[in-house]
């Protein structure tokens, strides 16, 4: 190991995550139809590679050959304000949101592994936990827990449809609640976002028999509408 390493360097390096392990196998031997008919195929990447002609085809047109001062400068670090703009628009309307989203209120950063950084390290402790549904993007527990000595709580879901179960992989109340009352035995802080918002939300669902898919999420946005005052953290003893 490299002695001019700090600890945090040398935990880095010693870890070796499955993800990477896989991707650096395919860029040295990486498959191709015609060339290496014997190299790997990435499966472990999710990329997007079906849609290049709707991509190529609007890169490509002229009105993107545009270059202006500013553009080679300094900007707000949480982005443009003309890319937060579409970014609310887009937003509010493919997510449906109750109310347009405010630009003002949008970050933009550089991936999501820049986002999970930027968010641990604003608002966890060292030695703090979050609940997150398994399964989920793996390397969030190394870009989180390096950085910030954070650390998951799985949620297991399951893609199997029950009696109980509409839909794969369903998030419900009791899952939430059977997972932090087991991390209750190990840490003292556990992370659970809109706490107060998914009680009123089992109790409404309670009230209105709401089992749907789709009415659950109608609820959830007649509830994020109004005004509730959300509990980001509870205490434990």
């Amino acid at each position: 190991m490299d002695e001019s390493l700090s600890l945090r360097g040398a935990a880095f390096a010693c870890k070796s995550n499955i993800l990477q392990q896989g991707f650096k196998m395919c860029l040295q031997d990486l498959y191709d139809k015609e060339s290496n008919s014997q190299g790997f195929v990435n499966f472990g990447t999710s990329e997007n590679k079906i849609c290049f002609d709707l991509l190529h085809e609007r890169l490509t047109r002229p009105d993107l050959n545009y270059l202006e001062p500013s553009l080679l400068e300094y900007n707000a670090p949480y982005g443009i304000k003309s890319l937060r703009e579409e970014a609310a628009e887009f937003l509010s309307y493919y997510c449906q949101a109750p109310v347009p989203l405010n630009p003002d209120n949008i970050i933009i950063l550089n991936g999501c592994n820049s986002i999970f950084c930027s968010l641990s390290a604003s608002i966890f402790n060292p030695g703090d936990c979050f609940l997150i549904p398994t399964p989920y993007y793996n390397l969030i527990d190394e870009y989180i827990g390096a950085y910030t000595g954070v650390r998951p709580i799985h949620v297991p879901l399951s893609s199997k449809v029950t009696e109980t179960e509409n839909y794969p992989f369903q998030l419900t109340i009791k899952k939430l609640e059977d997972a932090m009352e087991e991390g209750k035995k190990e840490v003292n802080y556990i992370y659970f976002f809109y706490t107060t918002l998914f009680s009123l939300m089992k109790t409404f669902m309670r009230l209105t028999n709401s089992g749907t898919h789709s009415k659950n999420i109608e609820l959830f946005g007649k509830l994020s509408s109004s005004r509730i005052t959300m509990t980001q953290q509870a205490e434990f003893n």
